[in-house]
């Protein structure tokens, strides 16, 4: 079988894996939830491997890659808001000395007994809602752009060696980070940028290879990454015993 072929063959079954059950089929299917979860965010969160690989090793970039890497990665955070909700159903199920086991595979209830929301939205915000990049906070859509600058930067200012590398590689994992903190329950994640930040912002004077106008343009983006990623921007959902992760 084919490279192409056995990519189509994943991506249909993380269709197929999302299309199953309802929408409160973290507690009527948690199997699926986790299969769904197995088959996007792991492949997802390592497509950006491939991504960095791609100027540090072979020196040219690939376009259908990064548009695959690219809409793996956007699938990872609303596969993260149902493995996170199931994992919550079980452990409540646990605490409660019921069957883990049969509620892992049979779940409890149907979509159909799920008590109707005190406040409904309109079937176009519920859609976009779901979309966990429609309803990002804008700080982390700026950080995205900067993330996407940055792999751009070594080609169109002719950075070159460990600054080039160092460049690819911080702004690939800038933008892995603030598509996966899209997601309310794991807006933890954004603090890495503050880390990646730091590092673009002292480059210049660690590392060689870069041009003298890159050193103000590399202290700017560091700058702007570690102030836009100190906000955490609005949760309009709740999640129970994880609320207190999401700071």
């Amino acid at each position: 079988m084919s490279d192409a072929g056995l990519g189509a063959l994943s991506y249909l079954l993380d269709a197929l894996a999302g299309l199953i059950g309802g929408r409160r089929r973290w507690r009527t299917m948690p199997w699926m939830v986790v299969l769904f979860g197995l088959f996007i965010i792991p492949p997802g969160v390592t497509s950006i491997v491939l991504v960095i690989l791609q100027p540090v090793s072979i020196g040219a970039w690939c376009t259908l890659c990064l548009v695959a890497a690219v809409m793996m990665l956007l699938m990872v955070s609303p596969a993260l808001d149902e493995v996170i909700a199931t994992g919550q159903f079980l452990l409540r199920t646990r605490r409660e000395r019921g069957n883990v086991w049969r509620a892992f595979w049979r779940g409890e209830g149907s979509a159909a007994e799920e008590p109707e929301l005190r406040e409904r939205r309109s079937q176009i915000s519920e859609i976009l809602h779901s979309i966990e990049a429609f309803s990002a906070p804008w700080n982390l859509w700026l950080s995205t752009l900067i993330g996407a600058w940055l792999m751009a930067a070594p080609t169109l200012l002719r950075l070159d060696g460990a600054m080039a590398d160092s460049t690819h590689i911080m702004g690939a994992l800038v933008v892995t980070c603030s598509v996966v903190a899209f997601a309310e329950p794991v807006r933890l994640v954004r603090w890495l940028n503050v880390l990646c930040g730091l590092w673009v912002l002292l480059t210049p004077w660690l590392l060689v290879g870069g041009a003298p106008a890159w050193q103000w343009i590399s202290v700017a983006s560091g700058l702007a990454l570690v102030v836009l990623n100190l906000r955490r921007g609005s949760i309009e959902d709740s999640y129970g015993e994880w609320q207190r992760f999401i700071q």
